[in-house]
This record gives C-alpha cells, sequence and structure tokens, in this order.
C-alpha cells in the first residue's frame, strides 16, 4: 500500500470568517487515494465526508509542450488576428470588441479612487518587476506546501511556456499598468490592463497551471473571502472536489463574484484526449464560466471558425458546454492578446501578441464585473441584504449576461449568454426583488447520482457521506479517464439511460485509477439490478366485483396475468394469489396476508404487492370512527365479520417484513354511466359511509422499502375512461409494470411506476373536466434501484424521469398536501413585503393551480397569507371561508354529511376562492404595487 494524503471534512460546517473552513489533513495508506480515504472511515468509525487532497494534473502528461508559443510570428497564424489599428496591443479592450477600454475611462470618470475595489487574482504568482505588474498590487502570499504563506512571486523556469509567468501575463491583462514598448515589433504607450486602478491581491497556488493541489484553491478562496475580496478571477480549470464546491458555496454567500476559465483542449497528438467539455470550478452555476471568442467575432473553436486551419500553428482551442452550463458563461476575446513575460527577458522581450487559451478571457470578465461593482456601489450598498449577499453576484451575472452580444446565432452552444460588452454592462441594474439564487455547487451530477442507486435518497441517511464519496470519485475519473471524457457532455440533470450505465460500470470497473471500494460498490448494483429474486417477489391481489363496481375483478385479474406471465413481470405463479367476486370475502383476504406475513417473515429480500380495487370508507361509530374495506358479502349490519377493518388491514400489512412494500388502493368505483359525462360516477355502497381512501393510508406505518399509494383523494372519484377494460389508475399501473416508464430497462423500478401513476392518471382524465390525484404516503428512502418487476419487450414511449418533475408530483400527491383542516393561527403576521404587481399577479396565478387541482386547503391557505400582507380588508372574510372548509370537513369525517353533498358544498368553498380571486386580480391591477 502507498501513503495519501486525506482530507477530513469539519463535522460542523465553519462560517465563512473561520480560518480557511478546512479539516484536517492526515496521512494513511491505501492501494489509491480514494482507498485511503474509505480505509480511515472503516478503521476509525468516522461517518463524516473524507476525499484525498488530490493534485489536479489533467495536463501533466503533456507537461513538456504546454502551450508553446511560437518564436518565428507574433501572432498565432492558425487563429484570426487582430485588425492593424494604432491601439492593437489591447485590441480586445476596444470598442468593436469587449468595449473595456470605455467602460475603465467611464468608471474613473465617476468613482476617481484608486484602490476602489479589490480583486483577488489566484495563479502561478507574480515574477517580480516586470514593468505590466499592477499598480496597486499588494505582495499576495502563497500556500505552496514549502513557501509557507510568503509572498506570491513565481519563481521562472526560463522555459517559453505559458505555465511559467502564467500569473504575471493573466494578471497584466486584469489590471495592468501603464507600460511604453518600443520592441520586437511591438509598439504602445498606454495602460495595459483593463481595470488598472483596483487593488490586485495576488494568490499563488501553484507553479504550473498543469498542477493544482486540491486544498491550496480552497485556502485562496477562503483567504480572499476574508480579505474583503469582492471578485476573484483564476484562468486555470481542473477536477473538481466536494472541498472545491464547499468554498464556491462560501464564496457565493459572501457576495463575491468568481470568474473561472472554462479550459483548454487541443485537437492533435497526445493532448486531443484531454476533456474538451467546461471543466471545474467554471461548471458550477455560482461561478461565472469565461468562454472565448476570436478577434473575427467567432467561437474558439475551430469547426466552428469560416476556415479551421489545424496545421502549422498552435493546436490549443477553448472548452464549452455541455448545454446547461452555458447558462452560467460568457465569451471574451482570445487568442492572439498580449502576453506579458519574464521568461525572454535575455532577448529583451517582455511582451508577445500571442496570448490564448480562455486563460486571456477571464481576466476581462473579471475586470467587467470589478468595473460594474465599482460603477454602481451606491446603488448596491442601499439594495443588498446583509442576509442576501450572494444577489450581489447575481447582479453581476444579469449586468454582464443581459447585455452580452447575442448576435452569432450559436452564441448560446458556444459562448453561453454572448460576448462581453462591458460598457453596456454599466447602463444595466437589475430589479433587486427579481435576483433568484443560483444552484448550489456540488461534487456529482444526478447521473452519477442515479446510477448508485442513491437518486431521491433523503438527507441524514447513515450512508451519505459514503455515497458522496463514491458520486466525487466517478466525477473526477470521468475528467481523468480519457475513455469517460465523452460522459462530460451530459448536463447535470439529465438522466442517463440504461444503456449508458452499463457502459460506464464496465469502463470504471476495469480501470486502473477507480478505487477497489468503488468497484465493489459497483459491483453490488450489478448485482442488484442483474439479480431481482424474483422467486422471492410475492402478489396479493384483490377485486372484490359485485353488481356495482364489476371492473374491479378485471382490475385484479389482468395485473395478476401480468405479473405471472414469464415474458412480462416473471413472477412465480404459486406466488400471485389472485382473490375475487366470491373469494375475495373477509376470511380468505385476512388469510391471505396472514401467509405473506409468514414467507417473508425470515427473507432479506422479499418484494410483495398488495393490490385492493373496491369500496373503502369511514363508519361513525357513535364516540369514535372506524375505517373498513369491503369485501364480498360485506353487511352494513355486521361489519365485523363481513368486512375487514382498518386496523386488521394496517397491523397485518405493517407485520410483512420486505424489504419492498408496495400497497395499493384503488377504491370508490361507481356503478352507472352518466351519458353527459362519460365517467363512472362515485355511488357509496353503504348509506352510512363516508368514503375515504386516504383514512387507511394513515393509519400504515411508512419506512424505507414502503410505498402506499391510494388511486384518488377523499374528495374525488376513481373512474374508468370510455371504452377502458380497466379503472385509469389500474391501467396506468399496468403500463408501469409492464415497462412503458422504464426507458428500456429490463427491470421495472419503484420510481418508474410513481413518476407514471402520478403524472399520467390526473393528466388523462383532465380533458373530461375531472380531477382525480393518486396520494401517496410519505416516501422515505427510496432509492433508483427499488425494482418491482422484470420488464416485457415494449415499444420504448419514454425519454426517462424528470428527476425535478417527480420531486414535484411526490410533493403535491402525499398524505402532507391531501385535505385537512387549516389552522389560522399558523397564518403569518402582516410581512409588508415589497412585491411588484407582476409578482402579486403570479401568486394569484399559484393560488388559481391549486384550485384547479382541488387543493383547496392549502388554496385558502395561500389566500390567507396573501390577503394579510397585500388584501388585508378581505381578510376577515377569507377567516370565515376557512371556518366553514373546516367545519365541512369534520361533518364528512365524522359521517354527519354524505359524500354527495360534501361535493355540492365543496363546490361552493371552491367558487367563493375564485371570487376572492377575481377580487384581488381587479384590485392589482387598478394599483400599482411597485411604489410600495
Amino acid at each position: 500500500m502507498k501513503e495519501f494524503e486525506i482530507l477530513i471534512a469539519p463535522t460542523i460546517n465553519k462560517s465563512i470568517d473561520s480560518t480557511y473552513g478546512l479539516g484536517d489533513n492526515i496521512i494513511t495508506e491505501g492501494e489509491t487515494p480514494w482507498d485511503a480515504a474509505h480505509r480511515y472511515r472503516q478503521k476509525t468509525g468516522y461517518k463524516g465526508f473524507t476525499e484525498p487532497n488530490i493534485i489536479n494534473n489533467l495536463y501533466n502528461n503533456v507537461e513538456n509542450s504546454l502551450i508553446a508559443k511560437s518564436i518565428e510570428e507574433p501572432y498565432l497564424q492558425n487563429w484570426p488576428s487582430p485588425p492593424e489599428i494604432e491601439n492593437h496591443v489591447i485590441w480586445h479592450l476596444l470598442d468593436d470588441f469587449s468595449q473595456l477600454r470605455k467602460a475603465k475611462e467611464r468608471v474613473w470618470k465617476k468613482v476617481q479612487k484608486d484602490r476602489c475595489i479589490k480583486i483577488a487574482h489566484i495563479d502561478t504568482g507574480y515574477q517580480p518587476n516586470h514593468p505590466a505588474l499592477p499598480k496597486f498590487m499588494t505582495k499576495g502570499i502563497s500556500f505552496l506546501k514549502d513557501e509557507n504563506e510568503g509572498s506570491a512571486i513565481d519563481v521562472t523556469k526560463d522555459s517559453f511556456q505559458e505555465q511559467d509567468g502564467h500569473g504575471t501575463a493573466t494578471m497584466s491583462i486584469l489590471a495592468g499598468n501603464k507600460v511604453s514598448i518600443n520592441s520586437n515589433g511591438i509598439t504602445f504607450n498606454d495602460e495595459l490592463g483593463a481595470i488598472p486602478f483596483a487593488e490586485i491581491i495576488p494568490i499563488r497556488i501553484c507553479d504550473t497551471v498543469a498542477l493544482i493541489r486540491s486544498q491550496n484553491f480552497v485556502k485562496a478562496l477562503d483567504y480572499a473571502i476574508d480579505i474583503g475580496c469582492e471578485v476573484v478571477t483564476m484562468s486555470m480549470a481542473g477536477v473538481p472536489t466536494n472541498q472545491w464546491a464547499n468554498a464556491i458555496n462560501r464564496a457565493y454567500e459572501a457576495g463575491v463574484t468568481v470568474v473561472t476559465a472554462a479550459g483548454n483542449s487541443w485537437n492533435k497528438e497526445a493532448k486531443r484526449l484531454l476533456p474538451k467539455k467546461t471543466l471545474y470550478p467554471a461548471r458550477w452555476k455560482r461561478v461565472i464560466s469565461a468562454t472565448g471568442v476570436t478577434a473575427n467575432h467567432l467561437p474558439y473553436v475551430f469547426k466552428a471558425q469560416i476556415s479551421a486551419k489545424t496545421e502549422g500553428g498552435e493546436t490549443m482551442q477553448g472548452n464549452f458546454g455541455p448545454k446547461k452550463v452555458m447558462d452560467n458563461s460568457i465569451a471574451a476575446y482570445t487568442p492572439n492578446t498580449v502576453w506579458a513575460t519574464m521568461n525572454q527577458s535575455n532577448d529583451n522581450i517582455f511582451y508577445r501578441l500571442d496570448g490564448g487559451g480562455t486563460s486571456s478571457a477571464t481576466p476581462q470578465i473579471a475586470a467587467a464585473a470589478a468595473l460594474w461593482l465599482s460603477f454602481h456601489r451606491d446603488k448596491i450598498e442601499s439594495n443588498l441584504d446583509p442576509a442576501k449577499k450572494w444577489k450581489k453576484v447575481e447582479a453581476v451575472k444579469y449586468a454582464l449576461f443581459n447585455s452580452a452580444d447575442k448576435s452569432y446565432e450559436k452564441h448560446k452552444k458556444y459562448y453561453g449568454q454572448g460576448i462581453l460588452k462591458a460598457n453596456d454592462a454599466l447602463n444595466i441594474f437589475p430589479d433587486w426583488k427579481i435576483l433568484r439564487k443560483s444552484k448550489k455547487a456540488k461534487c456529482s451530477l444526478n447521473g452519477i447520482l442515479d446510477l448508485l442507486g442513491i437518486m431521491l435518497r433523503l438527507k441524514g441517511n447513515q450512508n451519505e457521506s459514503e455515497e458522496e464519496m463514491y458520486a466525487t470519485e466517478i466525477l473526477q475519473l470521468l475528467h481523468t479517464e480519457p475513455d469517460l471524457h465523452n460522459y462530460l457532455k451530459i448536463d447535470e440533470d439529465e438522466k442517463w439511460s440504461q444503456k449508458r450505465k452499463r457502459e460506464i460500470i464496465h469502463k470504471l470497473m476495469n480501470s486502473e485509477k477507480a478505487s477497489s471500494s468503488l468497484k465493489r460498490r459497483l459491483n453490488s448494483i450489478v448485482e442488484d439490478s442483474g439479480n431481482l429474486n424474483l422467486s422471492n417477489a410475492h402478489a396479493l391481489l384483490i377485486g372484490v366485483g359485485g353488481h356495482d363496481i364489476p371492473v374491479t375483478v378485471d382490475d385484479a385479474k389482468d395485473l395478476g396475468e401480468l405479473l405471472k406471465d414469464s415474458q412480462k413481470a416473471a413472477y412465480r405463479k404459486e406466488n400471485v394469489k389472485i382473490l375475487v367476486n366470491e373469494d375475495a370475502n373477509r376470511f380468505n383476504v385476512l388469510a391471505s396476508l396472514e401467509n405473506i406475513v409468514e414467507k417473508v417473515k425470515s427473507e432479506d429480500d422479499a418484494t410483495v404487492i398488495v393490490y385492493y380495487s373496491g369500496h373503502g370508507g369511514i363508519v361513525n361509530n357513535g364516540s369514535s370512527n372506524e375505517y373498513y374495506l369491503l369485501t364480498h358479502g360485506a353487511n352494513s349490519l355486521n361489519r365485523e365479520n363481513t368486512m375487514v377493518s382498518g386496523s386488521e388491514f394496517s397491523d397485518l400489512i405493517n407485520r410483512i417484513n420486505a424489504k419492498k412494500l408496495l400497497v395499493m388502493l384503488d377504491c370508490c368505483h361507481a356503478s352507472g354511466m352518466i351519458e353527459d359525462k362519460p365517467l363512472l360516477k362515485l355511488k357509496s355502497p353503504d348509506l352510512d359511509m363516508v368514503n375515504s381512501n386516504v383514512e387507511l393510508l394513515k393509519r400504515l406505518n411508512t419506512g424505507g422499502g414502503k410505498v402506499f399509494i391510494t388511486s384518488c383523494d377523499d374528495d374525488e372519484q376513481s373512474v374508468i375512461l370510455p371504452g377502458a377494460k380497466n379503472s385509469l389508475f389500474t391501467a396506468v399501473v399496468l403500463e408501469a409494470l409492464a415497462g412503458y416508464a422504464s426507458d428500456g430497462d429490463p427491470y421495472v423500478r419503484m420510481v418508474d411506476l410513481l413518476y407514471h401513476v402520478l403524472r399520467e392518471v390526473p393528466r388523462r382524465v383532465k380533458e373530461y373536466k375531472h380531477v382525480q390525484r393518486p396520494i401517496v404516503n410519505r416516501v422515505k428512502n427510496l432509492s433508483s434501484d427499488y425494482f418491482l418487476c422484470r420488464s416485457s419487450e415494449v415499444t420504448k414511449t419514454f425519454s426517462g424521469i424528470n428527476k425535478e418533475l417527480l420531486t414535484e408530483l411526490l410533493k403535491t400527491y402525499n398524505l402532507n398536501n391531501s385535505h385537512k383542516e387549516i389552522d389560522i393561527n399558523q397564518v403569518s403576521q402582516s410581512s409588508n413585503e415589497d412585491k411588484s404587481g407582476e409578482e402579486i399577479k403570479n401568486e394569484i396565478s399559484a393560488i388559481r393551480k391549486e384550485v384547479s387541482k382541488n387543493q383547496i386547503g392549502k388554496s385558502i391557505s395561500l389566500l390567507l397569507k396573501l390577503a394579510k400582507s397585500h388584501f388585508d380588508s378581505y381578510f376577515n372574510g377569507i377567516i370565515m371561508l376557512s371556518g366553514d372548509y373546516n367545519d365541512l370537513l369534520s361533518k364528512k369525517q365524522k359521517g354527519i354529511i354524505d359524500d354527495s353533498s360534501y361535493r355540492i358544498w365543496l363546490a361552493q368553498i371552491k367558487d367563493r376562492i375564485l371570487t376572492y380571486l377575481d377580487m384581488f386580480e381587479n384590485e392589482n391591477d387598478n394599483e400599482s404595487f411597485d411604489d410600495f
């Protein structure tokens, strides 16, 4: 084994003003760096996140030829040369390009103050005595291990490599002093940098751009926060770490604008194997990513140029993409920018004109951010809430992005938001209220979480840190393994297909760099998904039948046939019990449930499905209410002996010791077809019973691996669409279990079924002007490797699960949001929020949406809150409306009124809500809330 340095994350997040915000450094052993991290946790019992202090060495294998400069020619000949103009040395700052010179002059005229803003420059440091170094530059600090936090002086290696003196060159583009040049064919007498009056803090984190120690960047960023820098520029990129993500989040919350390079790639020789997509930290939404545009206003990408020349010159180009990453990207001009160097000082050469890479673009964008902040200082301070400093970053992004040149038809693909126009940006100051927080930086992709089976796992899981470690390692391998670079084209939120998952698992398992710990984790995934234990999968399917609900028999039988079919779900026939008509009596239902309890009592990997299709509801037994499921032969005068009580049913369900348990209730079918509305309407089978699907779900325990779902909410009908053989809910369940929602996967997962049912049932019934919303229990610890059955061969009609939509569906259609009384005491006090008329209109629209979904209680709660803050004259009336709603719910639950009466009164309450919304809307249109 080898020794590696690992980083132990603090168990409690440190505040922004703490020293560096780092945990402990430990030296420990392992086969690979990540094995050492896992081994430490196993030996010590430490439960927190641990990662190796990696060295970013993406370019190490091509270090000797990294970004070599051409000696014969002043410009890189394979890229467009700047125009032949008087100020060609700073062509990138002029009006036809970035507008930085005009913006600089305009800001200086307004502020007339040196050191008006602090900018942290994170790089290789600076070469002393270069004439172009910023006028107001501090000695800086070095976080290199052997330099003991001394100054940020860069020790040159006397080579022509860009990596030596990289900091000097990029710092000069940012804030270079006034210089006089008359040598090597270059004549110039002016300020070189875009914001020469700023205070520049050099922070040295490496001596070559090819090798960045992970922890050094974290220390540098925290140092910049501590000393009050408002902008950070880093013309480097690399492999992400969890500590990088945390540092970016701290900077964002502190209101620090971070601009970093998207990265570079090559199209020749060994260097062509490097990643071509945006690298980190630029890939995170809370960072501004610097992409490149050339002097002819086309992308800094060979294939995007009119004539792509790849011979006789440098083969480097800028990284870009994937699509969603470009939302936080903007382009600045490169290559063939001025490049300050001391590497050829013996030949009296201190400047070249062949600077390139996104390295040159980054300081231009950072300068534009600093100019904007300086220009709008007073407005920012008057708007800034100390608790929401991140809005300062979003304001910078808003101004730069909305002023960018978007004339190039493919700007979104190559540039992101467009080409930097610094002077135009000064004309924009956003409405502070519209600024929204960017997505938190994290060291993972949803595709990786899905691959590992933790896509929907909730926070607080005991294995959370270990799973984050696996996710981080995979993301790093995507950057360092050439065979895996292609997966960096995938957007952060994009779902990975099953084919893609199989491919990536195979490549990771065969990688020499992947840890043994990760390989064992991946192997367990292969075993789980490839060997669903169908011999230990059981199903109990109940269709009560009867004259008023005959369709329940077909529902149960069809579900049973699908599960038993060897070419479909492939459950063993003896493990699928179907009870319909006379067999669906009280005795058989209870005995069959007892039988499943016994069968799976000692099994570790059992999968159980319990399905009931019939009537269910609450009966008022004097001082208490009891829930009953009707079974065949049910008698309202002898319920205890002819029906199954909710207590009996829930007790047996909760005794089922299954790793994976799914209970589905398709209750409250009706008897007759109404001609004007071709839907089955509810007809209560027992005049003393108040229909309630949700009450039984409340009796069932929730926990890992248990999912309970009912076909509709209490005040809705479970329907059959015209011409359908099965009830709507069951028809959609059959589709899901057959594989229509599984994206070609050979197995159906719980997330597939939930996504299909929660999305399709409300959508399909909507065109009949009816509401039916399946309700689920509080889903806990639900993982994407929760398999239910095998898929049959079906035509692929599904494009993958949208995780955000599924999360929203689970929030909307669950017990917590099902019908419940409104707690009027929880209505917040008047907030006097400063909302625009448009914001109020959006709130009104959101409430209307809740009404359309039959979320009456939630609608009234939102209505109360809006009235309290902006329409107080209506508040008392809505309090009365809340009381009426609570009273109606209570009467229904106690059996005082039947379902038909309940719906009539509920419809009147809905109309009253809509009337209030109409009045709010009219008042909002007639009065400007922008002047509050």
